[in-house]
Parts: structure tokens; C-alpha cells; sequence
């Protein structure tokens, strides 16, 4: 069995995959008539959630958890409002729940990639300390 952790570092594999996961969510946008600015900011807004997704995989050490909250992120955006002429150019609820949740799933994504790279740098440091078998 290959997996990215088995090549790379974990923050090097969080963001492979976390990007992999955008890339895979956004191809069908290039069909559409999207600027490119769109196009990147969705695949960020989908990136930070293969990020959780991650994190929620390497904590529970079971792919069962990041389908579950994936399903229920997909039936949330299912039960969102669409706009409505009734705002008049106002945020609707829907619109303030879904910036809100992009800054939280921002701000975990954010702790997860420091949380990541200073684990790496531990293991760095750590195994230059460490001498050879053959010394």
C-alpha cells in the first residue's frame, strides 16, 4: 500500500492531498463560465476542507469519520438557501453561516498545517540527534 505519508513528511502529505481534494472538487468549474478568481477561491474553500477532513483522519486513524463529516458538509450546503431578491444586496442567514463556517474550517485548517510543521521540525531535530547504528 503507497500513501503520500509514506514519501512525505505530514505537513508535505496534508497539503498534497488537502490540494488533491480541491483540484478533484473544482475540475467541473473550468466548464463553466467562472473567472479564474472564482475558480481559485473554490479550490482553496474545498482545500481547507480535505485539510479537516485530514486532520479528522489522523486523529481517528478511520476514513469513516472524514466521509461522515464530508456527507454532512454536502447536506448542509444541500439545506442552504439560495439567494432571494428579498435581500436587496444584503448577506441572507445562509450567506453569514456559510462565511462563517469558511472562517472557522480556516482557522482549524491553519492550526492543523502549524500543528503539522512543528511536529515535523521535531522529528527533524530529533533524528539528527540521534546517532547512527553504526557509530
Amino acid at each position: 500500500r503507497v500513501t503520500v505519508l509514506g514519501h512525505h513528511r505530514e505537513l508535505a502529505a496534508l497539503l498534497i492531498t488537502s490540494f488533491a481534494f480541491g483540484f478533484a472538487h473544482v475540475v467541473s468549474y473550468l466548464f463553466e463560465d467562472l473567472g479564474i478568481f472564482t475558480i481559485a477561491l473554490n479550490t482553496l474553500a474545498v482545500a481547507l476542507d480535505g485539510a479537516l477532513f485530514y486532520g479528522a483522519y489522523r486523529a481517528t486513524g478511520t476514513l469513516w469519520v472524514p466521509i461522515l463529516l464530508h456527507g454532512l458538509g454536502d447536506f448542509g450546503r444541500f439545506l442552504q438557501p439560495g439567494s432571494n431578491g428579498a435581500t436587496h444586496g444584503a448577506m441572507s442567514t445562509g450567506d453569514t453561516i456559510a462565511s462563517l463556517t469558511l472562517i472557522i474550517g480556516a482557522a482549524l485548517a491553519l492550526a492543523l498545517v502549524v500543528s503539522l510543521a512543528r511536529q515535523d521540525h521535531r522529528s527533524r531535530r530529533g533524528s539528527r540527534s540521534t546517532p547512527s547504528p553504526d557509530s
